[in-house]
């Protein structure tokens, strides 16, 4: 247990030491760091606000990182309200095409028992893989997310792996409103118990986001869960206020 969370922390920390190495010694442009609060909620996942930040490497390379404060009692031991899951990762950020498109690719670690399916939490229950892009044009914008979640225990009786996935393309119509469709599915791709395995919600509707000062942001968006006997919500709802601090 103790060298599974040492890994973890060594992982963790192995960007910063590289970047930390290779710093030049002579200063050059790069791009702007970054430090955001994100507070979420919706009906499949709960309550659950998350970090995000990032400092430049260079012109158009950030090193990123982000956590994630899932509150949710049922990914935890419910019954005291401990062992709440955690998500914590590192990454990069390269911004393209005069920075309208941001790619981050990511890998972070869960800590918890949602993946391991263990009696009490555990630090490094499973490992995440991610990838999120954006588009900031002048009449369009988009957002992208894919993560695999996946089990790093080795007692494999009640583990699960899932992918998570979802799309926000809109249509700019002013400095302040947005409007756009939202897709996104929640799959179960493994599990140590018999189980069908496949999509546990999709959702499909559209959003409506209030943007103020060109970084404050809230988006709300609702439709329909098409999965049939899904253990969610036929209708579902989502909420993200985005709050920038510099």
């Amino acid at each position: 247990m103790k060298t599974r969370s040492l890994w973890i922390c060594l992982l963790l920390l192995a960007p910063f030491m590289l970047f930390a190495q290779t710093e030049p010694t002579q200063e050059k442009e790069k791009a702007p760091s970054s430090f955001a609060l994100a507070i979420n909620q919706d009906n499949a996942f709960g309550f659950y606000p998350a970090i995000y930040g990032s400092f430049g490497l260079n012109k158009n390379t950030s090193l990123t990182f982000y956590s994630i404060f899932w509150t949710n009692p049922q990914y935890g031991t419910a019954e005291a309200g401990t062992d709440l899951w955690t998500e914590m990762g590192v990454g990069l950020g390269f911004s393209l095409w005069e920075d309208r498109i941001l790619l981050q690719p990511s890998i972070g670690f869960t800590h918890g028992r949602l993946l391991s399916g263990q009696p009490e939490g555990v630090a490094g229950d499973g490992i995440v893989p991610s990838l999120v892009a954006f588009y900031f044009g002048k009449r369009l914008e988009l957002e992208a997310f894919f993560a695999y979640y996946q089990s790093m225990q080795k007692d494999q009786i009640n583990y699960s792996n899932f992918i998570l996935y979802w799309a926000y393309p809109g249509v700019i119509i002013n400095d302040n409103i947005s409007v756009g469709l939202h897709y996104e599915s929640f799959d179960l791709t493994g599990a140590g118990v018999d189980t069908i395995f496949g999509p546990l919600y999709r959702w499909f509707g559209a959003y409506v986001k209030f943007t103020v000062n060109g970084k404050y942001s809230l988006r709300f968006s609702t439709g329909s869960n098409s999965v049939d006997q899904s253990v969610y919500a036929k209708d579902y709802y989502k909420v993200t206020a985005t709050i920038p601090f510099e």
